[in-house]
């Protein structure tokens, strides 16, 4: 394919390389086979897409084939997209595909770089792997440019290119190669192990190989070319057959028929498509045996960015953007009394009443304008509670209607005899007392009603955000559902999305219609929780300002709740496989939804199993310090089955 410079230089200043269009949802975390994908690895893998995006192009530019490799072609073919527990990209390259890139590499554009093993100990940035990187960048950047092309994802990233060579037609060839490269390989393992005590080694290499060693050079270096003039020892010859020489190595039967590499076809990959090899089917049968069976057991050090974050924390401190445990996590705030709105407006409705009862008894030391103000004071204070009630709980205030009507009545009443001119004194003790005594009922009837259908009553709310999440609160709502002394809000919150700067997106995401569908809801603006003060809130929202792929209103946070409930109650939203030891990469992605203020802070934690119940104590406990391990002990629970259920709340 013919190129110029000028053509290249040209696309990456128009931006070319620059926009990728993802799914608006695309950076939400979310459950992919059972397995939890966290926000920040949503991010990881669009930013990893926009390299591969670049690769390609430049590619196609310099007329070289690539094809998709390893877990890459395996999520493909499998999930059309990566495998939900993986964390990078992999493409393969034809040992002449992979030269000529090499002399092409410093073309590419100015955002990525490249690194292999023969460059990286000439560069000094000390990459010595036989196969090649591309990155976009060296450090942690938080440019707005770098967020914006890279769609918020800080830490340096890319793909891996590893290059197949021809396999000898000579089968004792070959092993006398293996033999050799292997030697090689792990005397390059024994540098890397800080081992300099290699001489005897070197010695060997010397004699099977005919090329001196300059033992006051750089040792690595030399070997890692020595090891790559191995691997391409018999691209001259023609045995039918390719490997990866860094797997045939350790697996001597990991080879490939060259013909399935003799073309590519299109497989659809997240938001894009990647070129697979013509022979995928061949060669993952071959690599995994029954491919199509997942396997949650990860082989890289998940994820991979964490040890970029570490290094960051230590030499910036806390990220803006994480959660940290402190001991004053622990510290509950000030919880606020049982409907103690309500409660004090009720007792400032009677109070105000009864001023206007004695004032209506004993009218005659009272003066106009007393009258004409305590008149004012009661008729504001009762509007204002019915406005309170019929905002806050209209189906019990459409009950009340007709008594506040009354109430309204007997005001009006109050507000005239207090206006007009002085009556005469043998007529106003008898209108006076006769409203005093109606007064008095109609009070009395309002207090209590309220009292009994609104303060008393046992009340829970629950707070879904996403539809997918309600069947897991399901069993918890039909548990209360089915009493007739609680009362049962669902109210579900509106999330937002962040965007690739991590600030909240204007636009708000409602799923509330989706769980209408299935119960009766209340619509969050109108369930002001400073009034309610529900006995029981149920959250399934657990990041607070933390999330990396979305975020409620800050009203719904986690300390928030606290203040308004006496009892918070934590539910998650989602629910994956079982965790287990040997799914190493599910252990890890757990701190993204357990390592979190909504979890911390929550007085309860229902998880659908024992062993998911263990895996929380063990991540908090891990987090926040060994010796909150009694706390996590008490707060998490499980409920398998509704007598789970019952048990928990009705002990």
């Amino acid at each position: 394919m013919n190129f110029s410079i000028r053509s290249i230089s040209l696309r990456r200043v128009t931006g070319e390389y620059w926009h990728m269009k993802f799914p608006e949802n695309y950076l939400e975390d979310e459950i992919r086979d059972g397995f939890y994908v966290s926000g920040m690895m949503k991010r990881c893998w669009a930013a990893q897409l926009v390299c591969l995006e670049d690769f390609r192009k430049f590619c196609e530019d310099i007329g070289v084939r690539w094809y998709a490799a390893y877990g890459t072609l395996l999520g493909a073919v499998r999930h059309k997209g990566y495998i939900p527990w993986d964390d990078d990209l992999d493409v393969w390259m034809m040992r002449g595909d992979y030269e000529k890139f090499l002399r092409n590499v410093n073309m590419m554009p100015d955002s990525v770089t490249f690194m292999e093993g023969r460059f990286g100990l000439k560069d000094k940035s000390g990459f010595d792997q036989p196969f090649g990187r591309i990155i976009n960048s060296m450090y942690f950047k938080w440019s707005e440019e770098f967020l914006r092309k890279y769609d918020g994802f800080p830490y340096p990233t890319g793909l891996d290119i590893f290059v197949l060579d021809k396999l000898s037609p000579d089968p004792e060839e070959e092993q006398e190669r293996l033999t050799v490269n292997r030697f090689v390989s792990e005397t390059i393992g024994e540098l890397n192990d800080g081992n300099t005590n290699i001489s005897g080694r070197l010695d060997q290499i010397e004699a099977w190989t005919g090329i001196a060693i300059d033992r006051s050079d750089n040792l690595l270096q030399q070997l890692v070319q020595i090891y790559e003039g191995l691997n391409c020892l018999f691209e001259d010859q023609d045995s039918g057959y390719v490997t990866a020489m860094h797997d045939w190595i350790p697996y001597e039967n990991y080879r490939f028929s060259a013909e399935w590499f003799s073309d590519t076809v299109e497989l659809p990959f997240e938001t894009t498509s990647v070129a697979a090899p013509v022979g995928y089917d061949q060669i993952l049968k071959n690599w995994c045996g029954d491919y199509m069976k997942p396997d949650q057991r990860g082989t890289h050090n998940y994820p991979f960015f964490r040890q970029t974050e570490r290094d960051i924390e230590s030499a910036m401190g806390e990220l803006p953007y994480k959660y940290y445990f402190h001991p004053e996590c622990l510290n509950e705030g000030k919880r606020t009394e049982r409907k103690e709105i309500i409660k004090e407006m009720k007792e400032t409705f009677e109070e105000s009443c009864d001023k206007a009862i004695v004032m209506l008894r004993y009218f005659s030391g009272c003066t106009h304008e007393m009258l004409v103000r305590q008149s004012d004071s009661v008729l504001y204070v009762t509007k204002k509670l019915e406005h309170t009630l019929r905002e806050n709980y209209p189906d019990i205030c459409s009950g009340l209607r007709c008594l506040f009507e009354r109430c309204y009545q007997d005001l009006n009443r109050f507000h005239q005899v207090s206006t007009e001119p002085e009556p005469p004194k043998k007529h106003c003790g008898i209108r006076f007392g006769e409203l005093a005594k109606e007064i008095q009922s109609i009070k009395a009837e309002i207090a209590g009603r309220i009292e009994s259908d609104i303060i008393k009553p046992f009340e829970v709310v629950f707070l879904p955000f996403k539809a997918e999440g309600w069947e897991n609160l399901k069993p918890l709502y039909d548990h209360f559902s089915k009493k007739t002394d609680v009362r049962v809000y669902v109210c579900p919150i509106s999330y937002y999305r962040r965007n690739v700067y991590f600030d909240l997106e204007k636009k708000a995401v409602y799923e509330g219609e989706r769980i209408a569908e299935k119960v009766p809801v209340v619509p969050w603006k109108t369930m002001n929780l400073s009034v309610h003060t529900p006995d029981i809130i149920v959250s399934q929202n657990p990041y607070d300002q933390f999330g990396m792929g979305f975020s409620v209103d800050p009203s719904f946070y986690s300390g928030e709740l606290q203040k308004c409930s006496h009892q918070v109650v934590y539910v998650p939203w989602f629910r994956t496989e079982e965790v287990v030891p040997e799914h190493q990469a599910a252990y890890k992605a757990a701190d993204a939804y357990i390592d979190v203020p909504g979890v911390v802070a929550a007085d309860r934690v229902i998880v659908p199993s024992v062993n998911t119940r263990n895996l929380y104590i063990e991540k908090l406990s891990e987090f926040a310090g060994e010796d909150t391990r009694i706390r996590w002990k008490k707060t998490v629970q499980y409920a398998a089955t509704a007598e789970d259920l019952r048990m928990l709340f009705e002990p």
